[in-house]
């Protein structure tokens, strides 16, 4: 059920590929939570956790690598030159790999999901993209780009920065910019109590909610660097 799919990306100019298993049934995308892990999720046991699904044809999931030590976290390059990296892979999401996914899965509408720094990027496309995003599935994660600084440190990002690189590619900004007619994708969000990735995830709940996006939030106790419980808020937000 495991296949690789391999080419070479006119707009990353670079080889790229794409880790899916399954064979048919809803397709997810999956962003690693650290940059460059394809298989990180395979590493998890996510062919163990979701075999039966898998097996019966009723999910399939795609993992790519992440660039957010290339773009947002990247301390050595200007805020501004960030922005441009992620505005390429961001064209690449948009016009390799989901329309690859929509002709490999027949499916017009996907699930993207992503942990920690991968929920960031996850909830960036969904919210950009919501036409062609049905869920949004973000666990652990950090939100909102302008204060980056409490993720990698003021020495990393200026406190408070932004320009119209941040504002496009900033969840908080994309949903604040929605149009009212505008179907958003559900959105699932999970952390941990009584920890920073708490804070996070609540007032990105209750910033979607003053702009009535509809969401479900779910509390888990103990670690929030938890694989296993990353996948079973996974699980969760796919029953």
């Amino acid at each position: 059920m495991k296949s690789r799919h391999r080419w070479k990306s006119s707009l990353l100019r670079a080889d790229t590929e794409l880790v899916s298993y399954g064979f048919s049934g809803t397709p997810v995308l999956l962003f690693p939570s650290e940059p460059g892990k394809r298989l990180e999720w395979e590493e998890y046991g996510i062919e163990d956790v979701f075999h039966r699904q898998l097996s019966s044809g009723e999910v399939q999931f795609y993992c790519l690598e992440g660039i957010n030590d290339q773009s947002w976290f990247d301390a050595k390059k200007h805020p501004y030159e960030r922005g441009l990296i992620q505005e390429s892979y961001d064209s690449y999401l948009c016009y390799e790999v989901m329309p690859f996914i929509d002709r490999r899965s027949q499916h017009s509408k996907i699930v993207v999901l992503g942990c920690k720094h991968g929920a960031l990027q996850a909830a960036s496309l969904a919210l950009r993209y919501p036409k062609k995003v049905k869920r949004l599935i973000a666990i652990a994660g950090f939100f909102h780009l302008r204060y980056l600084d409490s993720v990698i440190g003021r020495e990393g990002w200026p406190r408070g920065y932004s320009d119209n690189m941040v504002t496009m590619f900033d969840p908080y900004e994309i949903a604040a910019r929605l149009p009212s007619n505008e179907e958003a994708p559900e959105v699932y969000l999970a952390t941990s109590e009584g920890d920073e990735g708490w804070g996070r995830t609540s007032e990105f709940h209750e910033w979607l909610d003053r702009f009535s996006i509809g969401n479900k939030v779910n509390y888990w106790n103990g670690e929030t660097d938890d694989p296993k419980k990353w996948l079973e808020a996974f699980k969760e937000s796919l029953s």
